[in-house]
């Protein structure tokens, strides 16, 4: 089979289709019971027609969109899809970045993101770059993980799902602060209210000798395990966050601490999952979690550094980086 790589898609155009998107695709987990419980083994989840679309799309560069995982707001309905699959065949969050990987012209053990400047600044909330670069300080900072992530410059607009033109130039590529629409139109229809942040996952697939896509006997693309650890190969990644809430780098009371969103999304990036249970106490109307983690599919206020269970996931990752 053939790999292609970062360098040989650099010219390669992505035309994004702005009419596919399934709205009406059932939730996977059913959740009927107001007084729910939610955790990272019951993310309430769905298929999007539109990253369906720009799956078949990217397939033919030699990449495939997995999936897309969603921060939510305290105030989220239990129902609110947190894991949005590019097809309903696709059950598994298992994927990871292959050190010093030549598809993504890597010769080294680090991984490389940028920030697209023009939208690093929330409406309400103003810029954020600032912010972002302190939550990869923060996650190099975690001392059994070996990786380190590098900031490269980011020029052009890097944003893959909505037909950017070029594949990103970063390995993690925060495209910043995009109108509240996208989110419905990409993610479904009611995202523009409750999805803070969003996370795409995009995994290398198998290309026989003419770049053609391999398919298996159900029609499916083949992502590829080239370092043989069971997960499929990250190619990159493209974070969101949404325009249409209210941000503070300051402590505002009332909106969404910028790090620590951040922080969350940027956890995703390095293929940490959702982690502990969420339970809505229904005589408060408060939301309580178990346990306490950067990586709650919800956020719960202002939360700027990893804890336990973030940290043990991180270093399962990348403790042997090398």
């Amino acid at each position: 089979m053939t790999f292609l790589h970062r360098r040989a898609l650099a010219g390669a155009v992505l035309l994004a289709c702005a009419a596919c998107t399934d709205s009406t695709a059932p939730a996977r987990v059913a959740v009927s019971n107001p007084n729910f419980s939610r955790g990272d083994a019951d993310d309430v989840s769905r298929v999007s027609g539109y990253l369906a679309t720009v799956d078949r799309r990217a397939a033919k560069k030699g990449v495939g969109v997995a999936y897309a995982e969603a921060l939510l707001t305290s105030d989220a309905p239990p129902d609110m899809a947190r894991i949005i699959f590019a097809t309903d065949r696709q059950l598994r969050l298992d994927s990871k970045w292959v050190a010093r990987d030549p598809r993504r012209l890597s010769t080294d053990a680090t991984l490389s993101y940028g920030v697209f400047s023009p939208l690093a600044s929330a409406s309400v909330g103003g810029p954020a770059e600032a912010a972002f670069d302190a939550t990869f300080v923060t996650w190099n900072a975690v001392t059994c993980s070996k990786l380190q992530v590098h900031k490269i410059a980011i020029n052009t607009f890097p944003s893959f799902i909505l037909g950017g033109g070029l594949f990103p130039p970063a390995d993690i590529n925060d495209v910043g602060f995009i109108p509240g629409t996208f989110f419905d139109l990409v993610l479904g229809p009611g995202a523009s209210q409750f999805v803070v942040g969003v996370t795409f996952t995009f995994m290398f697939i198998q290309v026989d000798a003419n770049g053609v896509p391999i398919l298996d006997a159900n029609g499916n693309t083949i992502a590829t395990d080239i370092d043989r650890d069971g997960r499929d190969d990250t190619a990159f990644k493209e974070v969101w966050f949404n325009d249409a809430l209210a941000y503070t780098t300051t402590g505002a009371p009332g909106r969404i601490d910028i790090e620590s969103a951040a922080l969350h999304e940027h956890g995703h990036t390095l293929e940490l999952g959702h982690f502990g249970k969420i339970a809505l106490d229904l005589n408060t109307g408060k939301l309580h979690v178990s346990p306490r983690a950067v990586m709650n599919a919800a956020i719960l206020g202002v939360l700027r550094s990893p804890l336990g269970s973030d940290n043990a996931a991180l270093c399962g990752n990348f403790g042997s980086w090398k």
